[in-house]
């Protein structure tokens, strides 16, 4: 059975998608702010804080590289090899990082 009904056009469609997606996936983000687990790495010899480097946040020592960018990448599904390749630091230093984000983790309101 057809039913005729009005015409769409695909384009403002596919906006209409991409935008829905978008407000769903900050929604979805807002939600998961509300408790954040956040990382001690005050006893990580890989890691240092200084204030002029990326505003204070906790970075590989000797780099500009924030360590969260690691943990968040994992989080997201990328393995530790593909994380190693995607910012040039070696795998060994990206297992160290995980290992300790994992044992370090605590949940801290926001």
């Amino acid at each position: 059975m057809y039913v005729r009904g009005p015409k769409i056009d695909m384009n403002s469609a596919l906006v209409a998608l991409a935008f829905d997606l978008k407000t769903w996936n900050y929604v979805d983000w807002e939600v998961a702010m509300t408790v954040m687990e956040k990382i001690d790495w005050s006893g990580c010899p890989l890691v240092e804080v200084k204030p002029g480097v990326q505003s204070g946040a906790a970075v590989l020592r000797g780099t500009r590289m924030p360590v969260d960018a690691i943990v968040d990448n994992f989080d997201y599904g990328v393995n530790a090899a593909e994380i190693a390749a995607q910012f040039e630091i070696p795998p060994e230093r990206v297992e160290t990082i995980l290992t300790y984000a994992q044992s370090h983790r605590f949940a801290h309101p926001v």
